[in-house]
């Protein structure tokens, strides 16, 4: 999959499920810095993100000092703190539920790398 960066004043509506990665999506960015890196990825796994996957992406998300945030787009959650059990818990996501991830910060790129490929590989479930 390519990566791509464009400004924070773009926002991204058109690019296909699966394809939308490192999008500049409206505000969040740090103090003078134009862009953050974003992904939007559709949920496969049979448990969603509820109890032991949630535990484990909010574990993985913990590893990096950037400010790391999900949204929960299929239900129209308010991004909240990807790094927070009750956050992700509460933003409710079930499988087939497409998901925005963001990361803002000195290590953005390598987190959105890391949680891309959690979310894809089932986060330790067998995908159906």
């Amino acid at each position: 999959m390519g990566r791509f960066s464009v400004d924070t004043t773009t926002a991204v509506t058109t690019m296909p499920q699966d394809l939308r990665t490192n999008a500049q999506i409206g505000s969040g960015a740090g103090p003078g810095r134009t862009h953050m890196e974003a992904v939007e990825l559709e949920v496969r796994n049979p448990s969603g993100l509820h109890a032991r996957p949630a535990s484990i992406f909010v574990k993985t998300a913990a590893g990096f000092r950037s400010r790391v945030q999900i949204q929960n787009l299929t239900r129209g959650t308010a991004p909240g703190d990807a790094k927070s059990i009750l956050t992700m818990l509460a933003a409710g996501v079930k499988q087939g539920h497409l998901v925005r991830i963001t990361a803002d910060g000195e290590d953005e790129a390598g987190a959105i790398a890391s949680l891309s490929e959690l979310v894809r590989s089932g986060i330790g479930e067998p995908l159906e």
